[in-house]
């Protein structure tokens, strides 16, 4: 039994004693009191008289008065949780807001993102096509290195063809010369000595 049912059973026993006393009383009265009581209208011992009929005190009006409260209390609470559930809306409006700017923030990154993965690769491609052209031109800057070494000893080697060929013209102008010298000179009668 809850506290309710304990209450009232508490209730209708007090107002048991208060009527077993009352008949107590009754009963010394005499039988005249009870003709007294019937002449009149209200009827005390029956309860509260509420358009033609009773509401008895100790069950019917402390029910009424229970679920009166708990209407009350009912109301208070729908007031009270109408008010908190509106301020849970609010800071839930609020987070959604947030959420969705973060959300725009980040598709604003992931495309800066993508942007920026696509110019590394195009930087990478770039390098990698560099790379290989630098392959390309130092083996081709060692094959060039190579021809001037080889070249620079032909020059070497047409130098020295042309020293000695100059030397040998110069002794060619020198024989020359004493041949000439001598073919004019009027002193040698034999031209052939000359030779």
């Amino acid at each position: 039994m809850g506290f309710i049912g304990k209450w009232i059973e508490k209730r209708r026993l007090k107002k048991l004693d208060i009527i077993s006393k009352e008949i107590e009383a009754l009963k010394n009265r005499g039988p005249h009191y009870i003709i007294e009581k019937k002449l009149k209208k209200e009827r005390p011992d029956l309860g509260v008289r509420v358009e033609g009929k009773y509401i008895k005190k100790d069950t019917n009006f402390n029910l009424l008065l229970i679920i009166g409260l708990c209407l009350i209390v009912i109301a208070v609470l729908s007031l009270f949780y109408k008010q908190r559930f509106s301020v849970l809306t609010d800071k839930y409006n609020q987070k959604l807001n947030e959420l969705s700017a973060l959300g725009l923030q980040l598709s604003n990154l992931t495309s800066a993102l993508n942007e920026t993965d696509s110019k590394l690769k195009f930087k990478e491609r770039v390098e990698k096509d560099l790379s290989t052209q630098y392959v390309g031109l130092e083996e081709e800057k060692e094959s060039l290195e190579s021809q001037i070494r080889s070249l620079q000893q032909d020059i070497e080697k047409k130098v020295k063809e042309i020293d000695d060929l100059k030397k040998a013209v110069l002794e060619k102008d020198a024989i020359l010369d004493q041949l000439e010298e001598c073919i004019l000179d009027d002193d040698v009668e034999n031209k052939e000595d000359c030779l």
